[in-house]
């Protein structure tokens, strides 16, 4: 399942989400329920986030309040600082409780009118990961992108697929320009959904001795993050 990102746009939320097929390779859009073997995107921004479930509900423990460019600045609405809590680091290979995330924002075909989230978790994750690191900190809307599925691959009884994302051509000067701008306006359009948002997530019951337990960690820099955002 793909995580749902809301998006502000004219005063309303929408939801527009890529979602794979794993077995067949088919990636539908959400906002139309096209389904197409691949997509080609303008990426306007990306963040990390991590979300947590209750095993017993499968119910959302804890999630960061906001995408954050450095891992060191996630923050769970419940539980405080990501960097410090024990259920986000991995011990002896066991893969962290807290589930880290990659997010991208961009537009379909270059088209305002489709914008699409795409969240890179589990096997997805390290691809998401390696094309950042590919990008060496540069705009992501100085070119354009394809997403599509990879190989099918095998974990034990367990077949799945991760996405792909490929640099298909770089835009002119022009074009940069105007998805900088429309980058800057979905900024200031996130803040106020983030704002209208803050107390209803930050209502969430806290339980003061777990959070005791969980936090006080040394601060941990992930491996996943790429080499250029290390120590930023």
């Amino acid at each position: 399942m793909i995580e749902k990102v809301e998006f502000a746009k004219g005063g309303e939320v929408t939801n527009g989400y890529f979602k794979l097929d794993h077995k067949s390779g088919e990636i539908e859009y959400s906002l139309t329920a096209e389904i197409q073997d691949e997509w080609t995107v303008v990426f306007t921004d990306w963040g990390f986030s991590r979300m947590m479930f209750d095993n017993s509900t499968n119910e959302v423990d804890c999630k960061t309040t906001a995408w954050a460019k450095n891992k060191l600045a996630l923050e769970g609405n419940k539980f405080g600082k990501c960097a410090l809590c024990k259920y986000a680091v991995w011990v002896d290979n066991k893969r962290p409780a807290c589930q880290d995330r990659l997010n991208l924002k961009g537009y379909i075909d270059g088209d305002v009118e489709r914008p699409v989230f795409l969240t890179l978790k589990g096997a997805s994750y390290k691809a998401g990961s390696d094309f950042l690191e590919s990008t060496n900190g540069r705009f992501l809307f100085d070119a354009l992108y394809t997403v599509k599925a990879g190989d099918l691959q095998k974990r034990g009884a367990v077949e799945y697929r991760s996405f792909k994302i490929t640099e298909v051509e770089k835009l002119d000067a022009k074009e940069v320009e105007k998805w900088k701008a429309q980058a800057e306006k979905d900024l200031l359009e996130l803040e106020e959904t983030r704002k209208a948002k803050a107390d209803r997530d930050f209502d969430a019951p806290v339980d003061a001795e777990r959070v005791a337990d969980i936090m006080g960690g040394e601060v941990v820099e992930d491996e996943s993050t790429p080499e250029f955002l290390k120590g930023a």
